[in-house]
């Protein structure tokens, strides 16, 4: 039987990031992995969808490339050499992260683990103990009761990113961020794409105002938005298409139909009640230190159920190691930014304006749109606006909306404000460099303070 002070189940973004940090602090690690490690964000996830986005903006400018002054010739398409790009930076950062365990002396260990008790589980028939063990198994793609996803031409998303030929029309069920995502990139490329969401609009956790610009500029782009309508059926046709019938009895024929209907936790098949941890479908139970109801036990990342992003995931870790640790740390949820990768970006962090309308939360919001600004113009894409929701007592910083050129780089601003308790003051009294998208935080801010605008 092998002894580790700590076994991590689950090699995503979360697990290898606590193995790394407990490594460094010198605890003896093993992270055990039974399917590819780097988890869904590496492998079918964050990594390789944004080498798709690249590819796919990259193209869309080739083909439109004469409003920047010149002619890119006869542009083609190769599909396959894009997904065969996305692998190689796949296998590349898999690479890398091998390296740093190897380097931090973490035992890697392939196959799937199973709690014998609160300290064992056991993995390809071995039993392994530890001090300490934390959960980081992850989510799987949520489907529909209308149909079974065969990976053939009823995808789920990382079906999608496994087609090795452009479809010639793609119907993609799910309007949330996985799914505007994959219908920009396919739009990008050249498929005919409709975008089916249940629910009254695009992005329905999202902020209101980008997601009905979103539905605008997708519109804009051709591609066929369906909100408000319910999938009843998915079927084969007879000519080897798919046909999608929507409440209201429309019909949608495509080739290929990709369903991306949000995640659920990885919970099932660990032996979690042998541990006794507390668990439902919609995660595993943990405090804010991660800590399950079994003091030696944590959980982190989507198997948690709360917020399913990697870089949550990550921080997750962190907390979760830092406890391990003997020192006591506990997770905040408040300043996370969330991007959506489409054309245009959106990226949101802290409380947006209709939830701070909600609550009750008495706040002011300033806005600045990216028409004035210097940067967005020279970019060739004027589209978009910077918003900050601040306190009206004080002018503190809760909540951030981008959407524009470069949205999801420029968030962080935003996330610093917010965990940092920064004031609208704070941000227009700081020097922002200019010629950039990211100065709209310092003309929103001085919006905000009655201050004249700068730059243009």
């Amino acid at each position: 039987m092998k002894k580790y002070d700590c076994v991590i189940i689950g090699s995503g973004p979360g697990g290898y990031e606590a193995a790394l940090y407990l490594a460094q602090s010198g605890k003896k690690i093993a992270l055990v992995e039974k399917r590819e490690l780097g988890g869904v964000c590496l492998n079918v996830g964050c990594i390789p969808t944004k080498s798709f986005v690249a590819s796919a903006k990259a193209f869309y400018a080739a083909k439109n490339s004469a409003a920047f002054g010149f002619t890119a010739g006869n542009v083609e398409l190769d599909f396959n050499a894009v997904s065969l790009r996305a692998a190689d930076v796949v296998l590349k950062l898999k690479k890398g992260i091998e390296y740093l365990l190897k380097q931090r002396k973490v035992d890697l260990i392939k196959g799937e683990a199973f709690f014998v008790d609160k300290n064992t589980v056991t993995v390809n028939g071995e039993s392994i103990t530890g001090d300490f063990i934390i959960i980081a198994t992850g989510s799987s793609p949520s489907s529909v009761p209308v149909c079974k996803i065969d990976e053939r031409s009823i995808l789920s998303s990382s079906g999608a990113l496994s087609l090795r030929a452009l479809p010639k029309s793609i119907a993609i069920v799910g309007g949330g961020f996985i799914g505007c995502e994959f219908a920009s990139i396919f739009s990008k490329f050249g498929s005919n794409v409709t975008l089916i969401e249940m629910k009254d609009r695009l992005l329905p956790e999202s902020a209101a105002e980008s997601a009905k610009r979103l539905e605008i500029a997708f519109k804009k782009k051709g591609i066929n938005v369906q909100v408000s309508r319910a999938v009843e059926k998915i079927e084969y046709k007879d000519n080897g298409n798919i046909s999608v019938v929507l409440s209201g009895e429309d019909v949608i024929e495509s080739e290929k139909v990709m369903v991306s209907v949000g995640r659920r936790p990885n919970v099932d098949g660990l032996g979690l009640d042998k541990a006794g941890v507390v668990y439902s479908a919609k995660g595993i139970n943990i405090d804010p230190s991660m800590r399950t109801n079994i003091p030696n036990i944590y959980a982190i990342g989507d198997c948690t159920g709360k917020i399913m992003l990697a870089h949550v995931a990550s921080g997750q870790g962190f907390i979760a190691s830092k406890n391990i640790l003997g020192e006591s740390s506990a997770m905040e949820y408040h300043a996370v930014p969330f991007c959506v990768f489409t054309d245009p970006e959106i990226a949101i962090c802290g409380i947006t304006e209709e939830r701070a309308i909600e609550t009750g939360i008495n706040t002011v919001s300033a806005k600045f749109n990216f028409t004035a600004l210097g940067k967005a113009h020279a970019a060739g894409n004027t589209e978009g606006f910077l918003k900050l929701v601040y306190l009206r007592e004080n002018g503190t910083v809760i909540g951030a909306e981008i959407m524009g050129e470069n949205a999801g780089e420029i968030i962080d601003t935003a996330a610093v404000a917010i965990s940092k308790k920064l004031t609208v003051q704070d941000l227009s009294e700081t020097i922002h460099a200019h010629p950039t998208m990211a100065e709209a935080f310092g003309e929103a801010a001085h919006k905000a303070c009655g201050r004249p605008i700068h730059t243009i």
